[in-house]
Order: structure tokens, then C-alpha cells, then sequence
């Protein structure tokens, strides 16, 4: 993806190509977003950038897979960073709020996020990227219940990958459409501008989360009559 040739540039230089990138992306589907238009907002040749990353795919693949991932995970490490370890349903419910916080700390990387949501129909070539983030993401969510229930806050037995792709989808495009409506918008209206969720108290949003791990808390609770 990312060349060897882009980290040795300036860390000014950098993100200057970034912010070009995300500008682009953000603002118009990927299919008629241009590499033409991003060298030029970042002030560097074509050819530059072919060497950085190859092409248009492997900009826009380095950006959503890497780029907003490592920014993703940086905000939520700064916003559940505990007293103590926190277990699996508080970590989710801090993970999701730190998300919503996200959009208000990062609104160009939210906008390129909702962008990709909506074009992922319309552009077969993404469906890759989906599949790959998808992947990764069902990985941190099993990994955490797997800790989860190792310290007893699960019951054994369950079907942890089924779970995580429940939590997945309650969590996602679920969450997606209960903001929507708190918002006062339909989820077309909050994906074009997810900076609308900033109209939301950050204890409303915490406790949008916790009614949703609730039903998978008290539906997997360790009890006497588990089979």
C-alpha cells in the first residue's frame, strides 16, 4: 500500500498529501475523485505520488484501513484511558462514545468515513476495503469477549463469533440509525454531514450505548442455569 518513500518525506510534507487525499475523498465518490486534483492542492508532482503510494486505490485504501484507523483507536485510547482495566461492556460503551467524539475532533475524517458508507454500493472495487475493515474490526471485538470471558464476565459455552458480529451490526449501522433519529435527521441526511451528532450530550450518547450492550450484558451473564 504506503511506500517507504512517503514516510522519508517531511512530516509537513506528509500531511499536507493527506489533508489533499481526504479533502478529495470526502468531498466527491471515489470514483470521480481525481489523483490530478489531490497533487495539486498538496502542491507536488503526479509522478510523486506514484512513487508514495502507486496510485489512486492504494491512497484511498492507506487512508481508510490505516490512516483513520490509527486516528480512530489514538481518540479512543485517550478517552477510556482507566483508573483500573475496564471490562468488556464499559470498554464498548467508552469505545462508541469516543467514536461519536471523533466525528466533532476529526470532521474531515468523518466526512470521508460517511462518504465510503455511501458509496460502498455504488462502487463494486470497494467492496474490498469493507471486507478487509470488517475483518479487523470483528477481530478487536473477539479478542476483547475472549478476554471478557476468561474473567468471567461472559458464560462459557457462548458463540463469541456470533456475538461479535451481532455487536458489530448494533453497534454500526444500528447505532447509525438510532443517532439519525435523536438527531432530528434520516441516515442519508447524517451521513452527508455527520458533525450533526455534535448536537448530542455525551451522556445521551453514552446512554444510547449502554442500552445496546445491555441487551448483550444481561442476554450473556454468567448464570447458575447455563447449559
Amino acid at each position: 500500500m504506503v511506500k517507504s518513500t512517503f514516510h522519508n518525506l517531511s512530516p509537513a510534507k506528509r500531511q499536507r498529501i493527506i489533508d489533499a487525499a481526504i479533502d478529495e475523498f470526502g468531498a466527491r465518490s471515489y470514483g470521480t475523485a481525481t489523483v490530478d486534483r489531490i497533487v495539486a492542492a498538496a502542491g507536488i508532482s503526479k509522478g510523486s505520488l506514484y512513487q508514495y503510494f502507486g496510485g489512486k486505490a492504494a491512497l484511498y485504501r492507506w487512508l481508510l484501513l490505516e490512516y483513520m484507523t490509527e486516528r480512530k483507536m489514538a481518540a479512543i485510547e485517550s478517552h477510556t484511558a482507566p483508573q483500573g482495566p475496564l471490562g468488556v461492556w464499559e470498554t464498548l460503551e467508552q469505545a462508541f462514545l469516543a467514536g461519536v467524539r471523533f466525528t466533532a475532533s476529526e470532521p474531515k475524517l468523518a466526512r470521508l468515513g460517511a462518504r465510503f458508507l455511501r458509496d460502498l454500493e455504488l462502487e463494486p472495487e470497494l467492496a474490498q476495503i469493507a471486507q478487509v475493515h470488517r475483518k479487523n474490526s470483528h477481530q478487536w471485538l473477539l479478542d476483547l469477549l475472549q478476554r471478557g470471558q476468561a474473567h468471567g464476565e461472559l458464560r462459557a459455552g457462548l458463540d463469541l463469533d456470533t456475538v461479535a458480529i451481532l455487536l458489530a451490526q448494533a453497534l454500526g449501522e444500528g447505532m447509525l440509525e438510532v443517532l439519525a433519529g435523536r438527531c432530528g435527521v434520516g441516515l442519508s441526511e447524517l451521513l452527508d454531514d455527520p458533525s450533526v451528532t455534535n448536537a448530542l450530550g455525551q451522556q445521551e450518547v453514552l446512554e444510547l450505548a449502554r442500552k445496546v450492550t445491555a441487551i448483550f450484558r444481561f442476554g450473556t451473564a454468567p448464570r447458575e442455569d447455563a447449559p
